[in-house]
């Protein structure tokens, strides 16, 4: 059973000097982490916060795992937030953790983190009785989980679902080799487990907020051979490397997630690097499902973890044969098995024992699961329905893109149009934008809308929904 008060006293006296955390900014040892986390549990202590109490922390990476420690120390469910401005009815935090005032969190008593509550912690003395949980099936976490439609719900994790799913092989166990940085910031549920997989060991949790000469600097000084992040993130390493000049010839894999990596994508990848990549697919609610290995030979489906059962199928509900597409539903022995004080979003998407994630996709003729798509994300193009992947696939190709994402949007007459939201240098140009992605797909963009960035959750899937609004309000 994952207990964080022995965790931290265990490495701190076997390991006192070995490093448990590294950023951009800082390098923290054992030691310094379990008296950190004690003090910090202090200071929360003395402000208010009590075993039952829902926090929301809003923090970078330090400070964000050091809350997270401290308030299991106290018995508190942690609420990391991301791009939240609200929380749905059934979440009520009790309190709100950051660095600044966030007025739409206005009602929510407020801890700042501050140099005011910094010179608190540093007076405090290391909590000397941790009350933690009154039992094992309490909330530590509730984590956020949107998928692709921008739509909130929660998953519960106790400390027995965090043991289960620490114990869980995931790629980064399969292909790491130490060390291993992840660029998801903690907080998300997939660099939050690496963060607890990490600690279970000993090892040195590795995370970084920024992309500049920082994170350059990380990586050499630490000796990474392991990425894991998603193909945005990658890309904005790579964009990085071009700039400076700087080359990384030590890292030998790269552990993607989040969306479908583009064969342009894979290609950039492999003309800077002669590692490794590997393409991870998973869910916040089913943990790792399946993986693959992506060379000029690779098939397009990921090999399925053993543990996992996975189904295709058909708008009844009935498993069709093995290359049909359909939609796919999975189950295991762990994981969860609703959303948090939602039982209208439980019903629909848990269902005897299994997981509908909302994708799409067949079980090939090797037994490995290939993804096409997600149901929510579809576009009806006056009857003929086509995947935004597929235009996304097309789009990132043409001479001048630097990133895309399809969405489709309703135009003034009421009917479902296809638009292309695109981030761009000097050398695009719209018209045979338009012309290449119709001879490609056979898909006419109604719209290009130029944005200066193309919204992502914390795992890097596009956030269509955005894109729609932004497009009805333009």
């Amino acid at each position: 059973m994952l207990n964080v008060d022995e965790l931290l006293l265990k490495w701190a006296t076997t390991t006192p000097s070995s490093l448990a955390f590294v950023d951009e900014d800082r390098e923290v040892t054992f030691a310094e982490l379990n008296l950190d986390v004690r003090k910090v549990a202090t200071a929360l202590a003395q402000a208010g916060i009590s075993r039952g109490d829902i926090v929301v922390i809003a923090l970078p990476p330090y400070l964000g795992w050091n809350c997270a420690l401290a308030l299991q120390l106290l018995g508190a469910t942690i609420l990391p937030r991301s791009i939240e401005t609200s929380f749905p009815d059934e979440i009520s935090p009790d309190w709100h953790i950051a660095l600044t005032v966030d007025t739409n969190f206005s009602n929510t008593p407020l801890i700042l983190f501050d140099n005011a509550l910094l010179d608190k912690i540093k007076q405090a003395a290391p909590i000397a009785s941790a009350p933690g949980y009154a039992n094992q099936s309490d909330v530590n976490f509730l984590f956020s989980t949107s998928g692709t439609t921008g739509l909130k719900k929660y998953v519960a994790m106790s400390s027995i679902d965090l043991s289960s799913q620490v114990d869980q092989i995931w790629p980064s166990d399969l292909y790491s080799k130490d060390e291993i940085l992840t660029l998801p910031l903690f907080g998300g549920w997939w660099a939050t487990a690496q963060a607890y997989k990490r600690l279970a060991v000993g090892k040195a949790f590795l995370n970084c907020g920024v992309v500049d000469q920082r994170l350059l600097n990380l990586l050499h000084k630490n000796s990474v051979r392991t990425l894991s992040g998603s193909p945005s993130q990658i890309s904005a390493l790579m964009d990085l490397m071009q700039k400076t000049g700087i080359q990384l010839p030590e890292i030998e894999t790269f552990i993607l997630g989040g969306n479908i990596p583009t064969q342009t994508f894979i290609d950039r990848i492999r003309e800077k690097f002669s590692a490794r990549i590997f393409d991870a697919y998973g869910s916040t609610e089913g943990g790792a499902i399946a993986t693959r290995e992506l060379t000029k030979s690779t098939p397009k489906g990921g090999e399925i973890f053993s543990e996992v059962e996975v189904e295709i199928i058909d708008e009844n509900e009935a498993v069709v044969p093995v290359g049909t597409a359909g939609q796919i539903r999975y189950r295991r022995t762990v994981m969860a098995k609703e959303y948090h004080l939602n039982p209208r979003a439980t019903s629909e998407f848990f269902k005897d024992g299994y997981f509908y994630p909302g994708d799409l996709g067949y079980i090939d003729e090797f037994g490995h699961l290939v993804i096409s798509g997600r149901i929510s994300e579809i576009i009806n193009l006056g009857g003929v329905k086509i995947s935004p992947d597929f235009i996304d696939a097309a789009a990132i190709t043409q001479p001048g893109v630097k990133d895309c994402a399809a969405f489709a949007f309703v135009a003034e007459d009421g009917v479902e149009k296809l638009a292309v939201a695109v981030v761009v240098d000097g050398n695009f140009k719209p018209e045979d934008f338009k012309k290449n992605i119709w001879d490609q797909t056979r898909a006419n963009p109604a719209i290009i809308l130029e944005v200066q960035q193309i919204p992502r959750n914390p795992t890097g899937k596009v956030l269509r929904d955005q894109l729609s609004k932004m497009q009805s309000q333009s």
